[in-house]
């Protein structure tokens, strides 16, 4: 005492060396499986675990012009901040420097970091599917997209976004149909799931990306760390 400011729990690449993804908090690891790293912040007793974080995808359709215009969202859950923007892997580190490690200049200042990649697909009555295309969400996590259907019919439009080395994919789906000058929609569906089993390894948490989510719970709770 007193204790040294900026301590971080900095992660490495052991076969080269490179630093994979650094934590702003002095977190002491203690065990490590399927996937996440447990560890405890030494100066104040929580408890954090890294690794990949659940999203949820959100779209709807409105009418615009001769067309319909596509919004919607990817949005973090953890259990501590749910509803943050998903953000891209470059801007990872200091996004949660900005939301978990209490650094001053950023909370004067906050980050508007890249957003992640969601593919647009369509469904017609016939079962035909159209590529729509793929948009990238914004520092608050949502998007738009304009697109005109190809003909007048029943769709169902669906927003993908396919992970990242922080995120598990999520998806969501709105039925709508489109007529001359018209449109109706459904109800759309928002799932919040996991793309693939939380079986990542040991070296998928030391060995990939930037460092993923805290999730800050309570002095003695659990908290989620997102990424690798």
């Amino acid at each position: 005492m007193p204790r040294n400011r900026f301590t971080l729990l900095a992660c490495f690449n052991e076969t080269n060396g490179k630093m994979v993804w650094k934590l702003p908090i002095g977190v002491s690891p203690t065990a490590i499986a399927d996937g996440y790293l447990l560890g405890t912040d030494v100066d104040n007793g929580i408890q954090y675990a890294i690794g990949k974080g659940k999203t949820q995808t959100s779209i709807t359709a409105t009418a615009s012009g001769t067309g319909l215009l596509l919004q919607g969202s990817v949005l973090d859950m953890p259990p501590g901040k749910p509803n943050t923007p998903a953000v891209s892997e470059a801007d990872m580190s200091e996004w949660m420097d900005y939301l978990y490690g209490q650094n001053a200049t950023l909370l004067n200042n906050p980050p508007k970091p890249d957003g992640v990649e969601v593919r647009l697909s369509a469904v017609d009555a016939n079962g035909s599917v159209t590529d729509i295309g793929t948009t990238t969400t914004d520092s608050s996590g949502q998007f738009s997209f304009k697109w005109t259907p190809p003909t007048t019919d029943a769709y169902k439009v669906t927003a993908t976004f396919d992970g990242s080395e922080s995120y598990w994919g999520s998806w969501a789906q709105t039925n709508l149909a489109f007529g001359e000058g018209e449109l109706s929609t459904g109800a759309s569906t928002s799932p919040t799931v996991s793309s693939e089993s939380s079986t990542d390894t040991l070296m998928n948490v030391l060995v990939a990306g930037v460092v993923a989510i805290i999730v800050a719970i309570a002095v003695v709770g659990l908290l989620i760390i997102r990424r690798k």
